[in-house]
């Protein structure tokens, strides 16, 4: 708890500017901004594909969002992949996560 007014949430030390970590839980009102720019910014706020490179069977990976048809909110869960194999077929690796913010 900072009584000088240079964090946004008194209730929570993890709120307090320049906070560079994403949580899955709201702060303690209902927010999730902890980095106290004014905006629940999402860890992942993109849906996630994968590509098979332009020389062979690599796959390249865009991390984010599948098999949704919306991005999910701060703590909200969902599909989730990070990574594509490097052989086909070119689906990715995903499994359930909780959309964290800051």
């Amino acid at each position: 708890m900072v009584l000088d007014n240079t964090d946004c949430f008194d209730e929570n030390a993890d709120a307090q500017p320049g906070q560079t970590g994403f949580f899955t839980a709201e702060r303690g009102d209902g927010r999730f901004d902890y980095n106290c720019d004014g905006n629940d910014e999402q860890e992942f706020p993109t849906f996630g594909v994968c590509r098979q490179g332009s020389f062979g069977g690599f796959c390249t990976a865009n991390p984010g969002w599948i098999n949704t048809d919306s991005i999910p909110q701060c703590g909200e869960s969902g599909k989730l992949q990070l990574t594509c194999p490097l052989t086909s077929p070119f689906t990715g690796f995903a499994f359930e996560r909780v959309q964290a913010c800051r």
